[in-house]
């Protein structure tokens, strides 16, 4: 199995892929051994051979590689294409990318079926306010409507770097 994830929302991104290790966990009884490998640094070969033996300590592997559009190289693509036609059943990858897909090989995307491709967008703007209030409502925490547009201004624009001073200004303020 193979996944997809595009788009530059990363707390998005994050969120589906423990919810992926966590089915994944509850499907085998057990964790699957996670892999990260960033496509910048690593070897094509060495990150095929992760997702075809077999592990000691775990059933299943669960393989990610990120800023995957930086796979260019004709090499790197056929090795990871060749791959994905013919893909371990014990072994999952993710290919994790801040781009959008046409920024991606597109022999790479035709390879991964369309219904294991995702793309997250970051918020609109007036999302982005609601899912501020929201947390601290969810925290119990009242805040200020100009506080939430503070913070917003502040902090970049995915609910992964939104989530982090949140939970740093819950913690300081308490309920």
């Amino acid at each position: 199995l193979a996944w997809l994830l595009l788009g530059p929302e990363a707390g998005e991104k994050s969120a589906f892929i423990e919810q992926l290790a966590r089915t994944l966990e509850k499907s085998l009884g057990e964790p699957p051994e996670v892999h990260r490998f960033y496509a910048f640094d690593a070897q094509m070969p060495e990150v095929v051979r992760c997702l075809q033996n077999q592990s000691l300590f775990a059933r299943h592997r669960l393989v990610i590689l990120a800023e995957a559009e930086r796979v260019k190289r004709s090499e790197e693509v056929a090795a990871l294409v060749a791959y994905l036609k013919s893909p371990a059943a014990d072994a999952t990858l993710v290919l994790e990318s801040a781009e959008n897909p046409r920024e991606m090989d597109r022999r790479i995307v035709a390879a991964v079926p369309p219904d294991s491709q995702k793309v997250f967008w970051e918020l609109y703007d007036n999302q982005k306010q609601g899912w501020v209030a929201a947390f601290f409502r969810q925290k119990t925490i009242r805040v200020d409507p100009a506080a939430v547009d503070y913070i917003l201004d502040m902090v970049e624009n995915n609910t992964r770097d939104m989530r982090a001073e949140c939970e740093r200004l819950a913690l300081f303020f308490g309920p």
